[in-house]
C-alpha cells in the first residue's frame, strides 16, 4: 500500500486489522492508552507506526508488514512510506508485492508524488492496482470530487478498482456505511478478494524460488515460494543455474497435509526430492522444457533512488527474488530518474522477462525495476553457444589456458564463461568425493550446466580432468552437437614435475587417495577434436591454438560495439 505522505495509508491498514478481526487480544486497549496519553482522538495509524518518530511526525518511515484475513483468504499488507525522502523504502515494498493499493487524499487530489508512485508500481510489474480515495468525510462525501480524482488517475494507470473510503470512520473498508449510497462498487476488502494475481500467474511457466533448505527427521526439504505456474508431486524439475534434475516426491506444508499434491502461484511450500542435489538459496526450479534463460548479461529498466546517475564499470549488488549477486554496469543510459542499464553478473543467473530487480551499493538500495532481456553482448565479434571441453591430467595447463582464452574473448566482447573443475568442487559438487561414482556424478552435473549455458548463447570453456571416456561421452551427448573435446596433453612425469598445487606430492605421500594418474586411472581421449601439447610446446602457443579453433567453430563476423539482447518471453 502506497501513496503520498499523510494520505492515510497507515490509518487504512489499522482499520483493516480492526474491522477484519485480525488484531491480537489487548491491542485495542493498548491503542486507547497510547492515544489518551497523547491527548488526541483514536489514531488507527498507531497500530502500524512502530517508531516513536513516526508517531511524533505522523508519517511512516519504514515499510511495515501486517497480516489480516477476509472470509475468502489471507493477506500480507506492506505499508510503505509516501514521502519523497523515503521513496527507496516504498520501492522495497513494491518489489515484494503481487498487487497494490494506491491511496489518494480526497482533499488534496492527485499530486505529482502520487503519479510518481503509480509509475513505480508499473515499473516493478504490478499490474493490478486498487485506488483508495481516502478522507471522503473531509470533503463532505462529495461524489463529484471522487469522480474527478477517478478520471485523473485513470489517465496515469488502469485501476483494478477505485473505491471511495473514510478510513477514520471505517466506511467502505469492510462495511459500506451510510454516507456514500451513490457508490455501488465493491468495498475495499471486496476489491481485495476479487484480485486474480495468483490465477493469472498459474498459467505462466513454473518458477519455484528456493529460500532455504531444512532438515526434518532425515528429510531434506527445499523451502520456497511458487512464483508462477503450478508445481505438482511427481514433477521432474530442473534447478537453475546448476542444471541439476530431480523429481518431486512430495510437497510439505505447515500444518502438515498428506493430501497436498500440488501448489499454485503465490504459495509458500517445501518440496522433498527423490535424490539429494546441491540447490541453495537463490536457485530457481522449473520444468526443463520451459526453463528461464541463463546469462551473465542482462538489461534492466531501473528507477534511480539516489541523486548520482549510474556510470559504466560501477560495481553493485543485485537482488532478484532470493538471489543476491555482484554485477558491473557495462552501459548506463537514462534521463531524470529512469535508467536503462546493461549489467554483467559475476555468476551465471536464471533470468525472466519482467523479473523484478533491486540494486544496492554499500547495502543501500540505489535503484529498482524490471529485467528487459537476457544479454547476448557482442563487441568486435558475434558468437554462438558451444562447449569446448578441456580434458587432461592435473597440471597439464587446462585452467591456465582456459583463463587466458576467456580473457581474450571477453576483450572482443564475446559471451564466454570458464567452467572450472576446482570451482565446481567448492560449490555445487561440494557433497561429492573422488570415488569413480562421485567423479561421474560431478561430470554429469558439469555437463548439464555447460549444455544449458551453451543453449543460452555462451561460449563455455569447461576445464575438467574428466578421466573416463564414458564421462566425456556423456558431456558430448548433453551438449547436443555443440561439443568439442580438447585434449591438453602432458604426460604424468611432466605434470608431476610441475605440480603447481602440490597435489602429486600429497598423493605420493598417501595424504590424497583416488588421485588421477597415481592411484586412479586416466583414459586417454581416442579421437579428440583438438590436441594442445603443453609438454613440448609453451602455454601461449596452446592459447593461440585454442583461440583459432574457437574462432572457426563459434564465431562469425559481427557488428562492432553493439549490445544485442534476446527478449525473454
Amino acid at each position: 500500500m502506497t501513496g503520498e505522505v499523510d494520505h492515510g495509508k497507515s490509518t487504512i491498514a489499522g482499520r483493516l486489522l480492526h474491522d477484519t478481526g485480525s488484531l491480537t487480544e489487548g491491542k485495542i486497549e493498548e491503542l486507547k492508552e497510547i492515544c489518551e496519553r497523547r491527548g488526541g482522538g483514536q489514531e488507527w495509524s498507531f497500530l502500524l507506526d512502530a517508531f516513536q518518530d513516526e508517531r511524533n511526525l505522523a508519517i511512516t518511515i519504514d515499510t511495515t508488514q501486517v497480516r489480516f484475513k477476509t472470509a475468502k483468504r489471507g493477506y500480507v499488507l506492506i505499508d510503505a512510506p509516501g514521502h519523497l525522502e523515503f521513496l527507496r523504502n516504498m520501492f522495497s515494498g513494491a518489489t515484494e508485492a503481487d498487487a497494490a493499493v494506491l491511496v489518494i487524499n480526497a482533499e488534496r487530489g492527485l499530486q505529482e508524488q502520487t503519479r510518481r508512485h503509480a509509475h513505480v508500481l508499473s515499473l516493478v510489474g504490478i499490474t493490478q492496482v486498487i485506488v483508495a480515495v481516502n478522507k471522503m468525510d473531509a470533503v463532505g462525501y462529495n461524489q463529484e470530487i471522487f469522480e474527478k480524482i477517478a478520471a485523473e488517475i485513470s489517465k496515469t494507470l488502469v485501476p483494478f478498482a477505485i473505491v471511495p473510503i473514510s478510513a477514520r470512520h471505517g466506511e467502505m473498508i469492510v462495511s459500506r456505511g451510510e454516507n456514500m449510497a451513490w457508490y455501488q462498487g465493491p468495498v475495499l476488502t471486496e476489491a481485495f478478494d476479487a484480485l486474480t494475481v495468483s490465477a493469472m500467474l498459474a498459467g505462466e511457466p513454473l518458477r519455484f524460488s528456493v529460500q532455504d533448505v531444512y532438515r526434518d527427521h532425515g528429510r531434506r526439504i527445499l523451502v520456497g515460494r511458487v512464483e508462477s505456474g503450478i508445481l505438482k508431486s511427481g514433477d521432474e524439475l530442473m534447478f537453475a543455474p546448476y542444471g541439476q534434475m530431480a523429481k518431486v516426491e512430495s510437497i510439505a506444508v505447515w500444518p502438515d497435509d498428506p493430501q497436498k499434491i500440488e501448489a499454485h502461484a503465490g504459495e509458500s511450500i517445501g518440496i522433498i526430492l527423490d535424490r539429494e542435489i546441491l540447490a541453495e538459496r537463490g536457485a530457481i526450479a522449473s520444468h526443463a522444457d520451459n526453463a528461464p534463460a541463463l546469462s551473465h548479461v542482462l538489461k534492466a529498466k531501473i528507477f534511480r533512488l539516489r541523486p548520482a546517475p549510474f556510470i559504466s564499470d560501477e560495481s553493485l549488488t543485485a537482488r532478484m527474488g532470493t538471489s543476491s549477486f555482484t554485477v558491473k554496469t557495462l552501459s548506463a543510459i537514462g534521463e531524470d530518474m529512469l535508467s536503462e542499464l546493461t549489467l554483467r553478473a559475476e555468476t551465471l543467473q536464471p533470468v525472466d522477462f519482467n523479473q523484478k530487480i533491486v540494486l544496492f551499493s554499500d547495502a543501500e538500495a540505489v535503484g529498482a525495476g524490471i529485467v528487459l532481456g537476457a544479454g547476448e553482448y557482442t563487441g568486435a565479434s558475434d558468437s554462438k553457444g558451444q562447449v569446448f571441453w578441456f580434458t587432461g591430467l592435473s597440471g597439464a595447463g587446462k585452467t591456465t589456458i582456459a583463463k587466458a582464452v576467456e580473457k581474450e574473448l571477453l576483450g572482443r566482447g564475446c559471451k564466454v564463461h570458464v567452467l572450472d573443475g576446482d570451482e565446481l568442487r567448492r560449490t555445487i559438487s561440494a557433497d561429492l568425493g573422488f570415488s569413480p561414482e562421485d567423479r561421474e556424478e560431478n561430470i554429469r552435473r558439469a555437463s548439464a550446466i555447460a549444455a544449458r549455458m551453451a543453449a543460452s548463447g555462451t561460449i563455455v570453456i569447461a576445464a575438467f580432468i574428466s578421466p573416463s571416456r564414458a564421462g566425456r561421452k556423456h558431456a558430448r551427448e548433453a551438449a547436443k552437437g555443440w561439443f568439442h573435446e580438447i585434449y591438453i596433453k602432458a604426460d604424468l612425469a611432466t605434470c608431476e614435475k610441475r605440480d603447481p598445487k602440490g597435489l602429486y606430492k600429497k598423493a605420493r605421500a598417501g595424504k590424497i587417495t583416488d588421485f588421477t594418474g597415481i592411484d586412479s586411472p586416466y583414459e586417454l581421449p581416442e579421437k579428440p577434436d583438438l590436441v594442445v601439447d603443453t609438454q613440448n610446446g609453451d602455454i601461449e602457443e596452446g592459447v593461440q591454438a585454442v583461440l583459432r579453433f574457437i574462432e572457426e567453430r563459434a564465431m562469425t563476423p559481427g557488428i562492432y560495439g553493439q549490445d544485442r539482447f534476446r527478449a525473454i518471453k
